[in-house]
């Protein structure tokens, strides 16, 4: 089926209970316009587009409207892409039910908007499997998409299982219910940049056994909010979870049954540079065995509530960072005034840290200053020191609070502290096990200008 208009024209194709139009030497499904034109596509039946030579949706949009609506069809097969939609300054409404994209040559489904471009997507029961490329595929320069997503099956894509890449762009993606493992790029991957705004909220979505990272968002000027729930990032090739937040971005991450065990980088892994960044994340699962640091933060300038990390596990057994080929919880702090007596920005309850090859937990300091709480947490069987706190002006002061927490069965050191440059670091660590180090329990030093005040209590 092919549709072209141009000049201010309207094209209309609606059919129902339409017959096959499989093995089309071209594209399955073309649709052109241009020129102030305006496109209405209503497809309806069992009818398959199977085995198209080009692409099995094809559509290019310049300066015109549209509304797509496709149910109970099949696209699978194509000899490139599932479906290549193209807009420049044009609006398209695109609705998607009971229809799949499998086994296509290059992206299973790939959309690029420009010039002000709005495209609105929604999709029920789609398949884009086995994808050459990647599974979805969004590209947006200067333009807009909103997309509400429902049970997408995205397995085995080629590249990524979810990319999106928006430069002074907005988004808005709502996904329930949503499949992309074993993608041969990354599960999903955001890169927003240049004044973008980005909204993303999943729930019940799998993004295990990625050759790359499970969820990876690079955020550079702009801002993202993303809320997962019940989302599996298990057995990622690097890390589980990877965040970087740069030049001036405002991020807000919030989590609830989140997991990422066996990650081939680190299980969580938050960098932010001059940036407002928040990762919130309760009742984790599993990040057990990451070949990283089971948690890696580090912070570059900001003050404070710049910068908040919140992450704690399911009340009784906590959750499991054990075994990580790193260390434990990492913090790196370069030139950020996060202090607040009332408000720790890093805090971690009922997580399980043991068994780290390197610190169970690691905390580095250079000119800066924070508030940390750490609650019900186990350091133990650090194959290096249990904690270590390396602090480098930090002045007024920074704090440090371990309540209830197992630092016990350190190869070095349970608690090792070094203290320079006008630093003033204040310590609590109460109700907590630090026996059993093979070195020293404490071990603090401290240069004539600063002050470790280190208080240990049952």
């Amino acid at each position: 089926i092919h549709l072209d208009v141009s000049g201010g024209s309207d094209g209309t194709v609606n059919i129902s209970e339409i017959g096959s139009f499989a093995n089309a030497t071209g594209d399955g499904l073309t649709f052109a316009a241009t020129g102030g034109s305006q496109v209405n596509i209503n497809l309806t039946g069992t009818s398959s587009f199977d085995g198209a030579g080009g692409n099995g949706v094809s559509g290019t949009m310049v300066d015109s409207d549209g509304t797509v609506v496709l149910n109970g069809l099949t696209f699978d097969g194509a000899g490139l892409a599932g479906a290549d939609i193209s807009l420049d300054a044009s609006n398209l409404g695109l609705a998607l039910t009971d229809v799949t994209f499998n086994d296509a040559a290059l992206d299973a489904f790939q959309l690029g908007a420009i010039n002000g471009s709005l495209a609105t997507l929604a999709a029920t029961n789609v398949g884009l499997e086995n994808a050459g490329g990647d599974a979805i595929d969004v590209d947006l320069l200067d333009s807009a998409f909103n997309a509400i997503l429902s049970n997408i099956t995205g397995t085995n894509a080629g590249g990524d299982g979810l990319g999106l890449t928006a430069t002074n762009s907005d988004f808005d993606i709502e996904l329930t219910n949503g499949s992309f493992d074993d993608a041969g790029g990354n599960g999903l991957s955001f890169d927003l940049g240049a004044g973008s705004f980005g909204s993303f909220d999943a729930t019940n979505v799998s993004a295990s056994n990625t050759f790359g990272f499970a969820m990876l968002s690079d955020i550079e000027a702009s801002i993202f909010v993303a809320a997962l729930q019940d989302v599996d990032l298990n057995d990622a090739g690097s890390s589980a979870f990877a965040l970087s937040s740069t030049a001036g971005s405002d991020v807000t991450i919030t989590g609830d049954n989140v997991s990422g065990a066996n990650a081939g980088g680190d299980g969580i892994s938050v960098v932010s540079t001059d940036s407002v960044t928040s990762v919130v994340m309760t009742n984790l699962g599993s990040f057990a065995n990451a070949a990283g640091d089971g948690v890696n933060a580090e912070v570059t300038g900001g003050t404070f509530q710049d910068f908040t990390l919140d992450l704690s596990g399911p009340g009784g057994t906590p959750a499991d960072f054990t075994g990580a080929g790193g260390n434990g919880l990492s913090i790196v702090l370069q030139d950020h005034d996060g202090f607040d007596a009332g408000t720790p920005i890093i805090s971690i309850d009922n997580l399980d840290f043991s068994d780290a090859t390197g610190d169970g937990f690691s905390l580095v300091s250079n000119n800066s200053t924070f508030n940390a709480l750490i609650t019900n947490t186990l350091f133990a069987n650090a194959g290096d020191n249990a904690f270590i706190g390396i602090l480098d002006q930090n002045s007024p002061n920074s704090d440090l609070t371990i309540l209830n927490s197992d630092l016990s069965n350190a190869t070095t050191d349970a608690v090792h502290i070094e203290a320079t440059n006008n630093t003033v670091f204040n310590v609590d660590i109460i109700g907590s096990d630090i026996s059993g180090a093979g070195q020293d329990t404490t071990d603090v030093s401290q240069d004539g200008t600063s002050t470790v005040n280190l208080n240990i209590a049952p």
